[in-house]
C-alpha cells in the first residue's frame, strides 16, 4: 500500500499520463526527458523532400510552395506531377502536423512554424556539417 502511494504521489506531481509513461514536461514515468520529440524530428527528417523545405526556409522565410519543385530540366512531367502530389499531400502536411511550418494553401505560402526554433539547433548543425554527412542530405 505504501509503495502505491508513493507511486500515485510521484504520477500526480509529474504529470505522468500513466497509459503513455509520459509527463506533460516532456518526461518519461522515470523523470528522464523523453525521446518523443527527436523522434519526431528524424521521422520528418527522413525524407530529403521536408530536409530541402525546412534548409529553404532555414535561408529565407516566408517561401512560396512553387520554390520546393525540382529544377524542371531533366524532370520528366510525370515525376514531376508525382513530385507534386507527394509534396502537397504528404510532405507539406506532415511538417505543418509537427508545427515545423505554417502553410498557407490558398496563397501559396511556407513560413516557419511555432515549432521551428525548437529544430533550427539541429538543421544549422546539418547544414555547417553537409560536406561531412554520408550522401547528399537535402
Amino acid at each position: 500500500m505504501f509503495e502505491r502511494t508513493i507511486i500515485n504521489s510521484y504520477v500526480h506531481s509529474r504529470n505522468v499520463d500513466t497509459m503513455t509513461g509520459r509527463g506533460s514536461r516532456g518526461e518519461t514515468r522515470d523523470g528522464r526527458p523523453s525521446s518523443e520529440p527527436m523522434n519526431r524530428l528524424f521521422g520528418v527528417l527522413s525524407r530529403p523532400q521536408r530536409r530541402r523545405i525546412l534548409r529553404t526556409l532555414a535561408e529565407s522565410n516566408p517561401r512560396q510552395t512553387g520554390e520546393f519543385a525540382p529544377e524542371v530540366g531533366g524532370v520528366d512531367g510525370e515525376k514531376l506531377d508525382r513530385f507534386r502530389v507527394e509534396l502537397y499531400h504528404v510532405h507539406l502536411p506532415k511538417l505543418a502536423e509537427a508545427g515545423y511550418i505554417d502553410w498557407d494553401r490558398n496563397a501559396g505560402t511556407v513560413r516557419r512554424g511555432p515549432k521551428y526554433e525548437e529544430i533550427r539547433p539541429t538543421l544549422d548543425l546539418l547544414l555547417d556539417h553537409e560536406e561531412d554527412l554520408p550522401g547528399s542530405w537535402s
